[in-house]
């Protein structure tokens, strides 16, 4: 009996309601506001991971963000056997709606219980995984001015390596400006030490990093920006590469 058990845990945690206590149970347990909803989960100990149309609402029930699908290549046994490598998590049509706020946004209230708990989480040192985003959009609004944004279009991708680039993002995307869509990209490369950057005793790191900006749109930065300044805008476009390196002493 126990051996079925174990063999039917995963069909069983894809059915309802048990899906729905165990989506319960990770938002209280990662900290997360609000809740979880998945359509339709495949799960098995043998086969990828995939859950189909994920919606994450606030506690007022206010939409989040949603995907189509959201899709591992790792197995389930995979996965509870080595943890720290997650393989790549695909994300299929997603959407993602920040809202601004007076004191903060939907998303950092949502989230602010994670941040919480952060020194209780185990490290993720070691880790590697590539997260890939497909078609998706982001919609953006600044209640106190009631101004608007989107993109659409939007590509990403994540990469966590520490053996080779720490950590690589990649995002593109189209800004909808006066009924155009306009392309953007965003690039980011934390590279490793350089060779013989550390002494035996680990006193002393080198930290380098690229980063890349085309038409990156700054208006949608402006409520950021007035919490230091009262009143702040932006407005236009930034293009910029820079590179930078330093010494830290541990």
């Amino acid at each position: 009996m126990a051996g079925l058990l174990t063999v039917a845990a995963p069909w069983l945690a894809a059915r309802q309601p048990l899906r729905g206590w165990l989506l319960a149970l990770t938002v209280r347990a990662t900290g997360l506001r609000g809740s979880l909803e998945v359509e339709r989960a495949s799960l098995g100990w043998f086969s990828p991971l995939r859950l189909s149309e994920v919606v994450w609402r606030d506690e007022q029930g206010e939409l989040i963000a949603q995907a189509a699908e959201v899709s591992t290549s790792r197995t389930l046994a995979g996965l509870i056997w080595n943890h720290a490598k997650l393989g790549t998590m695909r994300i299929e049509r997603p959407v993602l709606r920040l809202a601004y706020v007076e004191d903060g946004s939907n998303l950092e209230q949502a989230l602010a219980g994670l941040f919480a708990h952060e020194d209780t989480q185990p490290s993720a040192s070691g880790m590697t995984c590539r997260i890939e985003v497909q078609d998706g959009e982001v919609h953006i609004s600044d209640q106190p001015t009631r101004r608007r944004w989107k993109l659409s279009e939007l590509r990403a991708e994540v990469v966590v390596e520490p053996s080779t680039t720490p950590l690589r993002v990649d995002v593109a995307a189209k800004q909808e400006l006066g009924g155009r869509r306009v392309p953007c990209r965003l690039r980011f490369n934390a590279l490793p030490p350089p060779p013989g950057s550390s002494s035996p005793a680990g006193d002393a790191t080198s930290d380098r990093w690229e980063l890349s900006l085309h038409r990156l749109p700054l208006a949608p930065l402006a409520p950021l920006l007035r919490r230091s300044l009262a009143g702040a805008e932006l407005q236009g476009e930034l293009n910029a590469t820079l590179q930078a390196a330093w010494d830290a002493v541990t």
